[in-house]
């Protein structure tokens, strides 16, 4: 077992450790690409096992990689060598691991992803891919900065630079399909939130957001049966489409407001 204090010695200057946090589960099917959108269709790849050396292993090494919206295995190979050439550590899974520190993808085309939208929640680097092959070139790691994905001054952008995680003070209710509510809850927990497994009176004050997606709209009335007229009126509930356009979107509450619904109230 190695102590915190022995990891950030070993870290350094690098960035402050926090313990790791555990792997998200998949299926052996599935594909990188699979996005919140797509998770309707039961597209969410989970791990089959907890990997908690891996995260360890990672986060061991003050740059850690993933990659996203990538199909070449090979380019991912090429890359992580490259990575290794600079004392940097790969992992080529499909899901978000906590114990990564870099995000790298061609473009943003990947960013409705569980993995892209976990690593802005966050608040990790999400480079270009050619930010590899340039600090390769040089000899060394460059500067980040210069090879960030978003624009200045973008959401994303902000939640990166911010002092705080986006869902530090979330308590959030899910009224999901499975696939969802799984995707979600990688997302939510790297942006700090802490996700219910169910709701009952005495916890109903506790719930800061609840997100509903349209195949549980029927789940959704029930919990007029649970709560009183008051506690469903203070309830804020969403559509999952909210939680991409908080993140790499907008953070005004009026923009936000459209993708509220309506508490049913018995």
């Amino acid at each position: 077992v190695v102590s915190a204090e022995a990891l950030e010695q070993a870290l350094g200057a690098g960035e402050p450790w926090t313990p790791p946090l555990p792997m998200p589960r998949t299926s052996s099917s599935g594909a990188e690409g699979a996005t919140v959108t797509q998770m309707l269709d039961s597209q969410v790849i989970r791990w089959n096992h907890e990997q908690h050396s891996e995260e360890l292993r990672l986060k061991m090494h003050q740059k850690a990689f993933q990659f996203g919206g990538m199909k070449s295995r090979a380019e991912k190979e090429e890359l992580r060598g490259k990575i290794e050439g600079l004392g940097g550590e790969a992992d080529l899974s499909p899901n978000y691991c906590a114990g990564a520190t870099h995000l790298l993808v061609p473009n943003t085309s990947a960013e409705r992803t569980e993995k892209f939208l976990s690593f802005v929640a966050a608040r990790k680097w999400v480079l270009n891919v050619s930010y590899v092959a340039e600090s390769f070139r040089h000899g060394r790691w460059l500067d980040e900065s210069e090879f960030e994905i978003f624009p200045p001054g973008s959401r994303a952008q902000q939640i990166r630079m911010a002092d705080q995680l986006p869902f530090r003070s979330w308590v959030v209710l899910l009224i999901t399909t499975p696939q969802i509510r799984e995707g979600l809850r990688v997302i939510l927990k790297a942006g700090g939130g802490k996700v219910l497994e169910g709701v009952e009176p005495s916890s109903a004050s506790q719930i800061t957001h609840v997100f509903v997606d349209d195949v549980k709209q029927s789940e959704f009335v029930n919990l007029a049966a649970i709560l009183s007229p008051e506690d469903l009126k203070s309830l804020n509930c969403y559509n999952i489409e909210y939680t991409y356009q908080y993140l790499c979107r907008t953070g005004n509450p009026e923009e936000l407001e459209r993708h509220r619904v309506q508490v049913p109230l018995r």
